[in-house]
């Protein structure tokens, strides 16, 4: 698997847990050593994998490109407040497999260069504010391609109320967006379907 960037990929094993952070040795470098996750590496996380939970715990974690390649289904979350992926190039869904993000507590993913990129398979994004620093940069993009899924299933996702502007465009091309469990409205920039589907469910309390 190519990942673009000078960083060193490491792939996740999670041998002795499901913590990442910048401790514990759940990751294997190019030529097969066990080690700790070192800060702006890029990330591979595939089907190879003992552990396909993933929690961020006591610090934020800074990292380069972050690819799910997997045709399982893998759980990104967090433990409590500023325990999140504080920085990445990027997060990519390869495979037909899940990428299911969901915080306990607040921000899941603080900044992102170029943004999430669902390539294939389906990835879901649940809990309120949990990308809520990615509500204000145009200069991202929200992506899925063809028969690939993108999902925002909760109403407070990016903690925006309806007078605020979003600018973070999403882009479908073949694929799917989908927005569910968001009590009549969906805060996201500017969306673009390209041959895709808009999967709008709306739940009234």
């Amino acid at each position: 698997l190519a990942l673009t960037g000078s960083s060193e990929v490491l792939t996740w094993t999670g041998k002795y847990s499901d913590v990442w952070d910048l401790t514990e040795k759940n990751w294997t470098n190019s030529v097969g050593e066990e080690v700790a996750f070192v800060d702006n590496s890029d990330a591979l996380f595939d089907d190879n994998a003992l552990c396909f939970s993933v929690r961020f715990t006591n610090n934020a974690v800074h990292a380069g490109h972050v690819v799910f390649d997997t045709a399982g289904i893998y759980s990104l979350t967090n433990n409590g407040s500023r325990q999140y992926l504080y920085s990445a190039t990027s997060i990519r869904k390869r495979g037909n497999g899940q990428l299911n993000a969901f915080p306990q507590s607040s921000v899941l993913i603080y900044s992102l260069t170029e943004g999430i990129f669902v390539d294939e398979g389906t990835a879901t994004f649940t809990g309120q504010q949990s990308l809520t620093y990615l509500r204000q940069r145009p200069d991202i993009v929200f992506f899925a391609g063809t028969n690939a899924t993108l999902h925002f299933a909760t109403r407070n996702i990016f903690n925006a109320d309806m007078t605020e502007t979003v600018t973070t465009p999403v882009v479908i091309k073949n694929g799917t967006f989908k927005a569910s469990d968001i009590n009549g409205h969906l805060k996201v920039g500017p969306i673009a379907l390209d041959n895709s589907t808009f999967d709008f469910s709306v739940s009234i309390s």
